[in-house]
């Protein structure tokens, strides 16, 4: 989406990354996209992080209803998580770029 929406609190937003163990210390919107909110994510050391917050209702190609949406979605990242753990990792050469996962081992928080 390409303006910051005012619906999601980013000091929120970098408490909720600590189930990635992701310690932001800054937030920046980036104004890309057409149904997902995104930001990048900045660490004490320089780390940094590519942050999508999902607009489950809009998401109609996952599921129809948030939670139907919810489970497509949880179902697509695992997926591509479980690719870029067998191998095909942007990391080692390959061409999926999988998501973190929590420290309970879930892609969705």
């Amino acid at each position: 989406m390409r303006h910051r929406p005012d619906e999601i609190d980013e000091s929120g937003l970098c408490r909720a990354l600590s189930a990635w163990n992701i310690e932001a210390t800054a937030l920046s919107h980036v104004p890309l996209g057409f149904g997902d909110h995104h930001w990048t994510a900045e660490g004490a050391g320089g780390e940094r992080w590519f942050v999508t917050v999902s607009d489950l209702a809009a998401k109609y190609h996952c599921g129809i209803g948030v939670a139907a949406a919810r489970d497509g979605l949880r179902r697509a990242m695992d997926t591509a998580a479980a690719l870029a753990d067998a191998g095909l990792g942007h990391a080692d050469g390959g061409f999926v770029v999988g998501p973190l996962r929590t420290a309970r081992g879930e892609t969705l928080g």
